[in-house]
């Protein structure tokens, strides 16, 4: 009967999308993205879809149903109104290019006429009238004043200006539209098929009332002043117009500016020369991204390391999706402070894709060359894949400390002479145990990567062994390090591992004879061991926190939660943890978004959230009235 129920309401809010109904006041449908777009293929002319994104049910509980009720009540003619939980719409939203704000919900969507606009408000975020009033500004248009300059309010600028995707012009102008600002109207003309093509927007704002917040440099200049706002991930590093005041040479600028033809000018040099009009555009052009020095002409450190530099360049041309450049960053300040240059010579992978990595390593052209190919995912041509798995940072959660096998690893510097020495036996190493389900070989280049620096590296070659079951308590080898001996040392503990492992299966045997119970430990889970937990196929309920080792609040409560696990051990209840930012989508999947968050889950995977005071009895009164 339920599903039943469930059925018919969804036919019904799919029917007020497509116009075969009415929806009336004070009634919001849930959307997904599959019944959302469906609806907009087949939306009656001249009506629209606004669309709350939300985290989950419970955000959306109360205040913003109450929000978007009083929209409908004052647009519910015009509009039908509609929420989602950020998940059910991530598919929409991302074929739409929406910028989410910093915790990825609270976007509003306005769907009408085959085009989409988001709203994200200001600071104060939005009321019924304030909302009511951008949606009636879409629906008649009113930004628009002439070309494609729109001329906006505060509220409507960072839905039109910050979007990953597009790129902007801003004017910030006076009151009544000045010189300036008819000149940009018309330059905006030229540029039909990139608006079309939602890759440039042209804006007007009367008003700077927070400058830093749209990262305005100079916050000194009065209006009218022209800025261009390029695609970034953070900061928007905004380039100021300082040409005549005619259209004609806004056309050029903003040509310059969006990259028509300045990339390629820079790839064709001899030697690729970055500045703050092309790095931009430059970067845009690149599938995988740049390799950049920021130099200064008086370094002498620059200038004995050039020669290597523009020969590096020169053999990697022939791979397209990467750019070997260089920057004078005391000439393009507004480049070397948008990627915290502080000192020359700085070497960064800046990827298309965001991702910004400092080169620390050997200055020698082998050394980047290898560093190069490591971010193309290839290897040097003539050389022969590592046998041994390469550990970076984003890896070495998922490869170590989340793994189920016990992992050999080797933490090392590319200077180093042992380090050298002792290769071609690590490789061996690496081959012999290839294919082996109970142990990895691995190596890091810690000059570059950090990961492993908790583990108390003070020289390199380090060489540690990290336990199946216990990798926050790794051994430091040290033995001879040929290939003989550390085969022998690796065979050794994997037996030593499995003959425990026997123990405590025999143990477990005993346990279970007389009676499931807790451990009276804490158990550390990992993407294995809690996947049974919350899909529903453990055999007894558990207390899951999910943390992070830099939180304050959680090392506060280890005490405390430790004497839980103490106190029901022996009872049909198991207390464990987990580690959200190593091995994310497990925390993710559970709505985490702060740390710490305690889920009690039963036998079926069923969820309870802990809401009570962090202490000792307060989580045991909670897991005693779930048991």
């Amino acid at each position: 009967k339920l599903q039943f129920l469930y059925f018919i309401g969804m036919m019904l809010r799919l029917c007020a999308l497509l116009g075969l109904v009415s929806v009336g006041a004070g009634e919001v449908v849930r959307l997904t993205s599959d019944t959302l777009e469906i609806g907009l293929q087949n939306i009656k002319e001249g009506g629209a879809v606004l669309v709350a994104n939300v985290k989950d049910e419970e955000e959306w509980s109360n205040p913003l149903s109450t929000l978007m009720e009083g929209v409908d009540r004052v647009m519910g003619d015009k509009v039908v109104m509609g929420w989602g939980v950020a998940e059910d719409l991530a598919a929409i939203f991302d074929k739409h290019n929406v910028m989410s704000d910093s915790s990825g919900y609270g976007v509003y969507m306005l769907f009408k006429g085959g085009r989409s606009v988001a709203y994200h408000g200001d600071e104060t975020g939005p009321n019924v009238k304030v909302l009511t009033q951008w949606i009636e500004q879409q629906l008649e248009d009113k930004a628009l004043t002439q070309g494609h300059l729109r001329t906006v309010d505060d509220s409507l600028f960072s839905s039109l200006v910050f979007i990953p995707s597009r790129t902007a012009v801003v004017i910030y102008d006076t009151e009544e539209i000045s010189p300036l600002g008819e000149a940009l109207a018309k330059a905006s003309e030229s540029f039909d098929d990139m608006v079309a093509d939602r890759t440039i927007t042209f804006v007007r704002a009367t008003e700077i009332r927070n400058p830093t917040r749209f990262d305005i440099p100079d916050a000194t200049l009065k209006p009218p002043v022209v800025y261009f706002y390029g695609r970034r991930k953070a900061k928007y590093n905004p380039v100021h117009y300082k040409g005549p005041q005619t259209a004609s040479d806004l056309v050029k600028w903003v040509k310059q500016m969006t990259g028509s033809g300045v990339a390629e000018n820079v790839k064709n040099m001899p030697i690729p020369e970055l500045t703050d009009e092309s790095f931009e555009p430059v970067l845009k052009s690149m599938k995988t991204g740049m390799l950049v020095m920021f130099y200064a002409p008086w370094c002498g450190h620059c200038k004995r390391m050039m020669p290597q530099w523009d020969q590096l360049a020169d053999q990697m041309r022939k791979e397209k999706d990467i750019l070997i450049a260089k920057i004078d960053a005391t000439a393009s300040k507004s480049s070397a402070s948008t990627y915290g240059v502080s000192g020359f010579p700085t070497i960064k992978f800046i990827g298309t894709s965001g991702v910004v990595d400092e080169y620390n390593g050997d200055r020698s052209l082998d050394d980047m060359k290898r560093f190069v190919y490591e971010k193309l995912g290839k290897v040097i041509p003539g050389e022969e894949p590592s046998k041994a798995v390469i550990l970076r940072d984003d890896n070495f959660a998922k490869v170590v400390t989340n793994s189920d096998k016990a992992v050999f690893v080797k933490f090392y510097a590319p200077w180093c002479g042992h380090c050298k020495r002792m290769a071609p036996d690590w490789e061996a190493l690496g081959e012999h145990f290839k294919d082996s389900k109970d142990v990895t070989i691995a190596k890091m280049d810690s000059q570059r990567f950090s990961a492993g620096n908790k583990y108390g590296i003070s020289g390199f070659p380090t060489i540690m062994w990290f336990p199946k079951g216990d990798k926050e308590n790794p051994v430091k080898y040290g033995s001879a390090r040929d290939y003989s001996t550390m085969k022998s040392y690796v065979m050794r503990q994997l037996e030593d591992a499995a003959k425990k492992a026997k123990e405590v299966k025999v143990d477990a045997k005993e346990d279970k004879a007389a009676g499931s119970g807790g451990s009276g430990k804490v158990i550390e889970l990992n993407e294995a061991t809690i996947a049974p937990i919350t899909s529903g196929g453990n055999s007894k309920g558990t207390l899951v926190m999910f943390y992070a080792t830099w939180c304050g609040h959680c090392k506060k409560l280890h005490p405390d939660y430790t004497r839980v696990a103490e106190h029901f051990k022996g009872r049909n209840v198991d207390i464990a943890r987990y580690d959200a930012p190593a091995a994310p989508p497990p925390a993710k999947a559970a709505g985490v978004t702060s740390f710490p968050t305690i889920f009690f889950y039963d036998t079926d995977g069923f969820q309870t959230k802990f809401t009570g005071d962090r202490t000792f009895t307060e989580l045991v009164k909670f897991v005693e009235a779930k048991l």
